[in-house]
């Protein structure tokens, strides 16, 4: 299944990519989640670092559709956590834009435990500081399987332009 979905996803930019140009950024974000446990305890977690690519593809006249693979790297102990964000950035001047987007992160248990999933629909600002560097914060939402509601800040999160 998640071949058959990989596939579908690259054939459907494929055609875009060839038309368009495409964008590549490496993204460096601290981000603070609190999560609502389904017992009605809510828990702030530890701040996390947050480091991805983002490859920037137009779609259409002020539109951009994002792919942007993640990793989130715990304070302490390097215990990587993969993600993907799929997201659309929306052209409001030549300096700003709005992101929306949606996020798969897996929680991998390294031990003891299951793998958990959660999934989140964020949005924000993208305002571009120069030609190679971007500021994007971010406020988050969503479900985190097995656990409860998650919500939560990323006020700092910058984008360095590679191509």
């Amino acid at each position: 299944m998640k071949r058959l979905l990989f596939c579908i996803v690259v054939a459907l930019l494929i055609p875009c990519a060839a038309k368009a140009k495409v964008s590549v950024s490496i993204t460096a974000a601290e981000g603070w989640p609190v999560l609502f446990a389904d017992s009605g305890d809510a828990k702030h977690l530890a701040s996390t670092t947050r480091i991805g690519v983002a490859v920037g593809i137009p779609v259409a006249d002020g539109m951009t559709l994002v792919i942007k693979p993640r990793v989130i790297l715990g304070h302490g102990e390097l215990k990587p956590q993969p993600g993907l964000i799929l997201g659309l950035g929306f052209k409001i001047s030549d300096r700003l834009s709005w992101s929306v987007g949606a996020l798969y992160q897996m929680i991998l248990p390294y031990g003891s435990g299951k793998v958990r999933h959660t999934c989140t629909l964020g949005t924000g600002p993208v305002v571009k500081l120069s030609d190679h560097i971007s500021y994007l914060p971010s406020v988050f939402a969503g479900r985190s399987f097995d656990q409860g509601w998650v919500a939560g800040v990323v006020p700092i999160e910058l984008a360095f332009r590679v191509f």
